[in-house]
């Protein structure tokens, strides 16, 4: 499985990619990881297993200004 951390997406743009920064506070972790997957198996795309997909909300430590969401998905198509 691939990582990618905020200085590897800041990369993504020496490789002809695009990689902005915005924030996010309006969007809904799990719907949008729900959507992602529906999206996926629209597309052919299968979710094998239930541990292929997982989705770990952290709320915003006291003193920080962010929180902290980590999705997983892992996708196949035959």
């Amino acid at each position: 499985m691939q990582t990618f951390g905020r200085t590897d997406l800041k990369t993504v743009v020496d490789d002809g990619g695009n990689y902005q920064e915005i924030e996010v506070n309006w969007v809904n972790p799990r719907l949008l990881h729900r959507k992602i997957i529906s999206d996926l198996e629209d597309n052919d795309f299968t979710i094998k297993e239930e541990e292929d997909s997982s989705i770990d909300i952290e709320s915003e430590l006291v003193g920080g200004s962010t929180g902290n969401v980590t999705a997983r998905i892992r996708a196949s198509k035959e």
